[in-house]
């Protein structure tokens, strides 16, 4: 599919009023999202619904203005947990529509759970509560009619921009580290949601190189000019 940006005509234009808003709410309301959609740029594309390639959310305009203001915060939590579960890092050689269905199905569980709102059409089935997408997977690869039906109808929505191993590396670094840092913000504000914290769980526990934090955090907020004037 095509993802070439487009760029938005007018700030006052509904949709751009709708994901500022989203963003917004996930940012007041919910620390966990709130801390994590910061890192992905919103950028209008030519695609069918929404998708993620771990550093932007990408959105169609058109479907967004079909979109509820809580069917977009529930996209937008949606898409940022793709990133957090890590799922582009785990297809290998799967299926890659069959493998986005069976990780929505998982995230889109997580979310229900915790309150969102999913937009209309969304894959939900608790038929597969407490499963890993993985297990999902193999369940639905062997239905051929699921297999069918999901390669025809179902947006794939997560992307590589055809980033090199070591770029996608470093990604997956990147936000394993913000994933931490955003779990434990949460944690202290006590607004981090069970379903959010027992799917982490399944993870094991990044070992986060510090120094990496540390040179990420200070070179991010570092002057790149100097000046002798006081």
């Amino acid at each position: 599919m095509s993802l070439a940006p487009r760029k938005i005509n007018s700030i006052a234009t509904r949709d751009f009023e709708l994901v500022t808003m989203a963003r917004t709410w996930l940012i007041l309301n919910e620390p966990f999202f709130g801390s994590l959609i910061m890192k992905l740029k919103l950028e209008e594309a030519n695609i069918e619904t929404a998708a993620t390639d771990g550093k932007r959310i990408l959105y169609a305009v058109e479907y967004i203005l079909t979109l509820s203001k809580k069917e977009c915060i529930g996209l937008f939590a949606h898409e940022v947990m793709h990133c957090v579960l890590r799922h582009m890092f785990r297809i290998g050689n799967k299926n890659p529509a069959v493998w986005n269905a069976a990780c929505d199905y998982v995230i889109n569980i997580i979310l229900d759970k915790s309150g969102f709102v999913l937009p209309q059409g969304a894959l939900l089935d608790y038929k597969f509560a407490d499963m890993t997408a993985e297990e999902v997977y193999e369940l639905l690869i062997k239905d051929e009619q699921a297999v069918q039906n999901i390669e025809n109808s179902t947006p794939m929505d997560w992307i590589f921009q055809n980033d090199s191993s070591s770029e996608q590396a470093d990604i997956q670094i990147d936000w394993e580290i913000d994933i931490e840092i955003a779990t434990e913000r949460a944690k202290a504000a006590g607004k981090l949601p069970g379903a959010i914290e027992s799917a982490l769980g399944k993870f094991e526990k990044p070992q986060i190189d510090w120094k990496v934090a540390l040179l990420r955090f200070f070179t991010g907020y570092a002057q790149n000019d100097y000046c002798w004037a006081r």
